[in-house]
């Protein structure tokens, strides 16, 4: 099995999954094994034994809470030999249970935090005098990590 076989990124999970676990379940593994997401029963050991078979790459951005992370991938060994799952999040805590790396975000220099958060908060990279302080705040409460 050379190669990714497949790839998909569930993003801003902390949001949707307000809808429901099992809503966004069924959509990620809908994605993943390229079904109509209406046709799809995520309970059945059919779908467990294909994804068991698959090696993915897989992005969760923004897990909030160990259910979320539970439901999605369960034991992290649902997926196929060689498969990568990657997760965002700003709880360390979540990620207790049976991941092998954590690389923490590094803080960026004052400057450089500065120029990226005008960057996307003012689309000429540069904020005006009267959101210089409210900036300042935002920045102090992002710690260093202004997309935050």
């Amino acid at each position: 099995m050379g190669g990714i076989g497949k790839f998909s990124l569930l993003g801003n999970v902390r949001e949707k999954s307000k809808n429901g676990l099992a809503e966004l379940r069924h959509k990620f593994l809908s994605d993943l094994l390229e079904e109509d997401d209406h046709f799809i029963d995520t309970s059945t050991t059919f779908v467990e034994s294909r994804l068991s078979r698959m090696k993915v790459f897989v992005v969760l951005d923004d897990i909030s809470t160990l259910e979320q992370l539970e439901n999605l991938v369960g034991d992290f060994h649902c997926f196929g030999p060689g498969s990568r799952i990657l997760i965002t999040t700003r709880d360390k805590h979540v990620l207790s249970k049976g991941v092998d790396k954590i690389c923490t975000v590094q803080e960026l220099k004052p400057h450089q935090s500065l120029e990226l958060f005008n960057l996307n908060a003012f689309n000429n990279g540069l904020s005006t005098m009267e959101y210089e302080e409210l900036t300042k705040k935002a920045l102090v409460y992002a710690k260093g990590i202004p997309l935050a």
